[in-house]
């Protein structure tokens, strides 16, 4: 798959490709009929921009762009694809290249849980919330996996509610630009790279990416962990070194996060434990970890 030069739009028309990228002002039209609305936010992965249908009576979506020759966009559109049938997973309605701008149209959608968490009492959310919106990462982190792909980029920021009425107790994943094929095409495990180099966010990083090797579906589980953790706590006991990759893995070794769980439902470090104890090519029981966040809410008399 590459990027389409003429890309199809929801009514069946083409956004062709041109010499110069449109100047993406408030209120001017993207390709035939996307007006945008407002910037949403920018940064090393591009611009997203609210955008709504000039012809569907005004339908909100996003825009994501980048202007990079080397766009992460065509993973992003592979991964999504793939994942269609996904309920964790935006749609997308257009994608395509027009000068040297490569973007994609797709859901519009809800806060992510790092602003949810930032606007919650306390800057943490209660344990009823922390263990559903946990199951539900379970579940969208599966399905990228059953795709065939590692995420590599777990962090709160990359997990958002829906924007609709209808769907903002659905969590959606969010940002394939580091994603990887981790099956062959024969579906096998992909052999591990000696040192590929580091991947992800290093606040969220597993103990193996810190080292440099090889990331498999493990790891983004073992980020999942640590977002969970600090949804739930507010903070994380390395917070403060997110440029010390040094001292950030020190204390991952350490046993400073068990204390700080010590008063947490045991389903956090059994879940853990689990965790630290599956090899590079392993197949998670993602059943089994959701079972433990299921427990948990039972435990504490959560309805499920």
């Amino acid at each position: 798959m590459a990027l389409n030069t003429a890309a199809e739009t929801p009514k069946g028309q083409y956004l062709l490709k041109q010499s110069e990228p449109p100047a993406l002002s408030i209120g001017s039209t993207f390709g035939e009929c996307w007006i945008i609305v407002r910037l949403i936010g920018s940064g090393g992965f591009g611009s997203v921009y609210e955008v709504s249908d000039g012809v569907e009576g005004g339908k909100k979506s996003s825009l994501k762009v980048q202007h990079e020759a080397e766009s992460s966009l065509l993973t992003e559109v592979r991964v999504l694809k793939k994942l269609e049938h996904s309920a964790h997973a935006c749609k997308i309605f257009s994608w395509g290249q027009i000068g040297s701008l490569k973007f994609i149209i797709m859901s519009l959608l809800g806060n992510d849980l790092s602003v949810l968490r930032e606007l919650a009492p306390g800057n943490k959310f209660s344990l009823s919330t922390t263990l559903r919106v946990g199951c539900q990462m379970i579940e969208a982190i599966r399905d990228v996996h059953e795709v065939g792909y590692i995420h590599r980029d777990i962090k709160p920021e990359n997990f958002a509610i829906g924007y609709q009425c209808d769907l903002i107790r659905t969590i959606y994943i969010l940002d394939f630009g580091l994603s990887r094929r981790y099956r062959s095409r024969r579906g096998n495990v992909r052999r591990p790279r000696p040192c590929p180099g580091f991947n992800g966010t290093t606040r969220y990083a597993s103990i193996y990416a810190h080292c440099n090797m090889e990331q498999g579906r493990r790891d983004d589980l073992i980020a999942m962990f640590y977002t969970i953790v600090e949804i739930y706590l507010g903070t994380l006991p390395w917070e403060a070194f997110d440029d010390d990759n040094l001292t950030c893995l020190a204390i991952k070794r350490s046993l400073v996060l068990e204390k700080r769980l010590a008063n947490a439902p045991r389903a956090f470090l059994k879940v853990k434990d689990y965790l630290s104890s599956l090899e590079y090519a392993d197949r998670p029981d993602y059943d089994w970890l959701m079972l433990q966040l299921q427990l948990a809410m039972q435990q504490y008399g959560l309805a499920s």
